[in-house]
């Protein structure tokens, strides 16, 4: 967490580094990809794959999601908070949906089992983040020709 956090702060006009918990919901997030592509891989192994396919292609989507999300904490100069808010407002909620999924296989796979709980963890760590972030002005939507 040292190197998350000391790249965070290298910039002095870093402002996602003002927020508190930014170092740790990059490694949740980091921690979350790992666990959904490892789940993910486990699944096209498993004898009974058809089943599984919901639980598989959830993983693979999550997994994608946090990835994301982590690129958008980790670039810290000039964000728009509209952005940043949706993005860990989609990540909550794929990472729900594929807890979700993998519960429904976890007693027989431990894969599934590890899947669940870190997607679990990681969307109470997103959603604390979410609720540290500045409120953007309102806007006015954009007009389309």
């Amino acid at each position: 967490m040292q190197l998350v956090d000391a790249h965070l702060r290298s910039e002095p006009r870093a402002a996602l580094a003002s927020l508190n918990g930014v170092p740790e919901t990059i490694l949740a997030l980091l921690e979350c990809t790992h666990a959904c592509l490892a789940c993910a891989d486990a699944c096209t192994s498993e004898p009974a794959r058809i089943p599984m396919w919901r639980c598989l292609r959830l993983s693979l989507d999550c997994a994608a999601i946090c990835g994301a999300t982590t690129s958008v904490l980790s670039r810290t100069v000039e964000p728009d908070w509209r952005v940043v808010g949706a993005q860990l407002q989609t990540c909550i909620i794929a990472c729900d949906a594929t807890a979700d999924a993998c519960d429904d296989h976890s007693l027989d796979h431990a894969h599934c089992r590890i899947a669940a709980e870190t997607c679990r963890t990681t969307a109470r760590v997103c959603s604390r983040l979410m609720s540290t972030i500045p409120t953007p002005p309102a806007t006015p939507p954009s007009e389309y020709p």
